[in-house]
């Protein structure tokens, strides 16, 4: 399972693609980076669950992804979803506190 960030344009794995999709909304004038924490698996009917391990993976990916936007002077946007990582309650709390992000 590879973990990316999913934007309308599609899932986002890569820091190169991530500097590049950033870029862009900051060219069009917008302060918000709204982002989804996804698989790279189309199935939205099944979520990975996640170990200790992988919610550190999740939290370490986020830190990468609030350096990118601060450079690019985005504010970062916590989407929950049904069928990503983070769609309930439970796990926005959980990503919130182990996080060191300003979400």
């Amino acid at each position: 399972m590879v973990l990316g960030f999913r934007f309308p344009g599609g899932l986002v794995n890569s820091s190169d693609e991530l500097e590049l999709t950033l870029g862009r909304l900051q060219h069009t004038g917008a302060t918000l980076a709204d982002i989804a924490v996804a698989s790279d698996d189309p199935d939205y009917e099944t979520r990975p669950q996640l170990h200790m391990g992988r919610w550190r993976q999740v939290s370490d990916g986020l830190k990468v992804v609030q350096g990118i936007a601060d450079s690019k002077q985005l504010q970062l946007v916590l989407h929950p979803h049904f069928g990503t990582l983070i769609e309930t309650v439970d796990h926005a709390c959980r990503i919130l506190e182990q996080s060191e992000i300003d979400l």
